[in-house]
């Protein structure tokens, strides 16, 4: 036994060095090279490597514009964690503790919609939410709306729901997958000490599905508030 752990031990270097190198060459250097560039300036093609911190006075006491996009970027980012992470717990707690026998069925079903391309789930959103699309459509034929809505599509609204379609599977995943390391003997008896419905979801399952929670909440914000393709193709 212990020639084999030493032989594990031995191993695991090798196995990860490749990822350790994917790491470094492709995610620390370019980003450490951006840092070092930040402090620089340009003029057309050539590089003036003067240490100044003027391009951050530039962006934060000069031209708004960045300093607005930032924190619309930054918004956009908490909207679309707020609105996905309820849906992905609400999603998880049923295929936990309700539908348990077909869960893995229910799972397949939920994680489809990743196998579409990103570009198509975008562009179906423009044909659902547009002045002539099936929203629109559907509330002019029942009689409720004499004009389209113009609101659905190009703004906050349009990129928010988008994002939330394209990230719901993978904020899913993490909760659903901390969810099923709850014990249900520990469910039953918070609800034999007299817990109701939502004195069980606050007390016991929220907390003890939290590391999964975070670490969905974090995946939407930081992938939402970084895209850059939904704005450019459904706000406008």
């Amino acid at each position: 036994m212990k020639k084999i752990n030493k032989q594990l031990s031995s191993i695991i270097p090798l196995i990860a060095l490749p990822q350790f190198l994917y790491i470094l060459f492709l995610l620390f250097f370019p980003f450490t090279g951006l840092v070092i560039y930040s402090f620089w300036t340009s003029d057309f093609f050539e590089i003036n490597r003067t240490f100044t911190l003027f391009n951050y006075y530039f962006i934060l006491f000069e031209e708004h514009l960045y300093l607005f996009l930032i924190f619309k970027s930054l918004f956009i980012g908490l909207m679309v964690a707020f609105v996905t992470i309820p849906i992905a717990f609400i999603l998880s707690y049923i295929l936990t503790f309700k539908f348990e026998k077909i869960s893995n069925l229910l799972l397949g079903i939920v994680m489809v919609s990743t196998l579409s391309s990103y570009l198509i789930r975008i562009y179906a959103w423009k044909i659902i939410l547009g002045e002539q699309g099936i929203i629109n459509k559907f509330f002019l034929f029942i009689g409720i709306i004499n004009q389209p809505f113009t609101f659905l599509l190009y703004g906050n609204f349009s990129i928010i729901i988008t994002l939330v379609h394209i990230l719901l599977p993978f904020a899913f995943l993490p909760i659903y997958s901390s969810m099923q390391n709850i014990d249900k003997q520990i469910v039953e008896a918070s609800r034999d000490l007299g817990f109701g419905f939502l004195m069980t979801i606050f007390k016991v399952i929220i907390p003890l599905s939290f590391p999964g929670i975070l670490a969905a909440f974090l995946f939407c914000f930081i992938l939402s508030s970084a895209d850059y393709v939904t704005p450019q193709l459904v706000g406008g």
